[in-house]
């Protein structure tokens, strides 16, 4: 059974009460700690998407996304 439209926006709204009640120290490093996980998400999709790649092989993947993602934020 899934979560109901008005369960998922309490849940959202409460994270966003937390996090303005974090300073702006803990705010930074859960910046790191999203970006952490995230990465790790994306190597799970690497493995599904090539599963018998090797963990280098996944992180010169992820390494590569990476950088494309970079060079498209910074082109017009």
């Amino acid at each position: 059974m899934g979560s109901t439209p008005e369960q998922i926006r309490a849940v959202d709204l409460a994270k966003i009460e937390r996090a303005k009640a974090m300073t702006f120290e803990q705010r930074f490093l859960a910046g790191a700690d999203l970006f952490e996980y995230a990465c790790s998400v994306a190597k799970d999709g690497i493995r599904m998407q090539f599963p018998s790649a090797s963990d280098e092989e996944v992180d010169r993947v992820l390494s590569e996304r990476l950088s494309r993602a970079r060079h498209l934020e910074r082109s017009p």
